[in-house]
């Protein structure tokens, strides 16, 4: 199960946005974590009465957080992932598949946390992004304050971008 979880937790995208108060005002507004992992399903998870996995931390925040059960993945992560950041069907986003530039969201549709930004909140990404990877696509410039793009397929010894910097651990991505 721990190897499961591990290849689980590599594939996860976290996307966390918090509204950005200054040093000495309470944030006047939720904070807001969307995680998307690959390959998860709905009982896979403790919390949906899985008698087999213990997931005590997703469990938590889903227990102490609103939750949205009607959202519908497609047969492959990037055009899932492109519906998560732009409350989309994955076709209209410009996202048809997970290679060849089919995995790419169109510049001009914004995402969550584009918007979310405009708000006020300062936004971050860590994970496999598989949203685009050129300039103008990646996450720093869609929206995202902070990200740390991890290279696809590279789960020891992760590899990947932080804010558009090349970053090399000895960890597991998951890490």
């Amino acid at each position: 199960m721990k190897g499961l979880s591990l290849f689980i937790l590599s594939l996860l995208l976290l996307a966390g946005c918090q509204d950005a108060p200054t040093a000495t005002e309470a944030p006047a507004r939720p904070n807001i974590i969307l995680i998307q992992m690959d390959d998860l399903g709905y009982d896979d998870l403790s919390l949906h009465g899985n008698r087999l996995a213990e997931t005590p931390v997703i469990d938590r925040l889903g227990e102490e957080g609103l939750r949205f059960d009607r959202f519908y993945v497609n047969p492959v992560c990037a055009p899932t992932r492109a519906s998560l950041l732009t409350g989309l069907h994955f076709l209209r986003t410009g996202v048809s598949h997970v290679h060849g530039g089919k995995d790419y969201i169109h510049r001009d549709i914004p995402t969550i946390a584009d918007q979310l930004s405009r708000q006020g909140y300062a936004c971050g990404m860590w994970g496999k992004w598989h949203s685009g990877a050129a300039d103008g696509y990646y996450p720093w410039q869609r929206g995202f304050r902070e990200a740390f793009m991890a290279k696809l397929y590279k789960h020891e010894n992760a590899e990947g971008l932080f804010n558009g910097q090349p970053v090399s651990t000895r960890k597991w991505a998951d890490e």
